[in-house]
């Protein structure tokens, strides 16, 4: 909340002290005052983390950096407001998505021993259904796992089409971050090493440092980015490629992060459809086999 209201009040025109201020109390008192105090050289954002290690990421500092040193708060703050609204985004279209399936789930793994009670008693019958409960909650926290841990995310990343959707996200905020850094007149290999900041996924952390390491020892960038396969898509390194060799690196890497992003956003929203048929299909599949039961065990009679 506290990135989105800076983010506007910034992109109105508030000076950063009056965006804090306009922010109601979003942020812990004192902190305002001191980026307020860094804006113009980007020194002193260290006092912000001892005064409050909590409130900003480990992730985020880095951005927070950059924009003390190219003083382009807005656009970092705008940056960190995508980031996180993104995030929720992601939790949200799945909540969404799941919650009708899940609810039929339960209720395709509750209803069918429902007689049991009857016969046998609710002992019999909880010991039935909860070994079937503890697969149907496995299975759900195993979906949302990748998003709340690296680990997660890193197995998930290996996945065709549903693990393309980690590495978009990423490189999103990557290309964002080391354009806005470029445009700003920061020399590259310090951009390279900015930007890799944002990134969640260790796979992509490794080929920005061998992106970094293959600049550092003077490769061209075409071959540097080609050679690292930091970025999967050909198409795209080709268009950074000619673009730092007319001079529009910056706009370019920008440019690249929306289109990474609108196709990250496209392919969430195919998946949020995808996944509840899935879930109906089974669900449709056990009650089948739990009705070829009935009627078998009734004609065996």
């Amino acid at each position: 909340m506290f990135y989105e209201a800076m983010s506007r009040g910034l992109d109105a025109g508030l000076s950063l002290s009056r965006a804090v201020a306009a922010s109601g109390g979003l942020i812990p008192p004192g902190i305002g005052k001191m980026l307020e105090e860094t804006a113009a050289g980007g020194h002193g954002l260290e006092r912000v983390w001892e005064q409050e290690p909590d409130f900003f990421p480990e992730s985020d500092r880095r951005l927070l950096l950059v924009a003390g040193t190219t003083g382009e708060w807005q656009k970092i703050f705008n940056l960190l407001a995508q980031f996180h609204r993104t995030r929720t985004e992601v939790l949200s279209k799945l909540g969404m998505g799941l919650a009708y399936p899940v609810f039929l789930l339960h209720f395709a793994v509750l209803i069918p021993d429902l007689s049991v009670v009857f016969v046998d008693g609710w002992f019999s019958y909880l010991f039935r259904v909860v070994p079937k409960l503890i697969i149907v909650w496995a299975l759900l926290g195993a979906s949302v796992y990748p998003f709340f841990s690296s680990r997660g995310r890193e197995t998930m990343a290996g996945i065709p089409f549903v693990g393309h959707l980690f590495v978009m996200q990423d490189m999103s905020s990557y290309l964002y971050l080391f354009g806005l850094q470029l445009e700003a007149g920061i020399p590259m290999l310090a951009t390279t090493d900015n930007a890799r900041s944002v990134l969640l996924l260790d796979s992509l952390r490794d080929a920005a440092d061998r992106f970094s390491s293959s600049l550092k020892a003077g490769s061209p960038f075409a071959a540097a980015l080609k050679g690292s396969r930091l970025l999967r898509d050909q198409n795209a390194v080709e268009y950074l490629s000619s673009a730092e060799v007319c001079g529009k690196l910056p706009e370019a890497a920008m440019r690249e992060a929306e289109t990474q992003r609108q196709r990250f956003l496209g392919r969430l929203t195919n998946i949020c459809k995808v996944v509840p048929l899935v879930l109906y299909l089974v669900i449709a599949a056990f009650i089948a086999l739990k009705v070829i039961n009935f009627f078998t065990g009734m004609y065996s009679l």
